[in-house]
């Protein structure tokens, strides 16, 4: 039988889900890529699924389960993360262009320069 597709050594697409899942979520919060984030969560969740499937099978080995379940849940929280971040930096946008760069708050950073005379 050949070594890849042999139940105790193909753990491929369960640590490619890992890791697509541990880059996406690390940059989730950025306002910017956000096709680069969406498509390493969709990649860490389709290929956590499909390495599922495979251990199901007995085509690959049993610990690749749980890196794809991390993967999984990493992927998916990253792509969720970074939807709520793109809402509050689109409202931190809003509010910066409505009030001026210093906000509400204008007078207090006002107050905290004088002493810089």
């Amino acid at each position: 039988m050949n070594d890849l597709t042999s139940g105790e050594s193909s753990k491929m697409m369960g640590l490619l889900s890992l890791v697509f899942g541990i880059i996406s979520i690390t940059i989730s919060w950025a306002p910017f890529g956000r096709l680069i984030i969406i498509a390493l969560g969709i990649a860490a969740i389709v290929l956590g699924a499909i390495e599922i499937d495979r251990v199901n099978k007995n085509i690959s080995a049993q610990s690749a389960k749980n890196m794809a379940i991390a993967g999984i849940v990493l992927g998916g929280l990253a792509i969720v993360f970074h939807i709520i971040m793109t809402v509050a930096w689109g409202l931190i946008a809003t509010q910066w262009f409505k009030y001026g760069h210093l906000g509400q708050w204008k007078w207090l950073e006002l107050g905290r320069l004088r002493h810089l005379r």
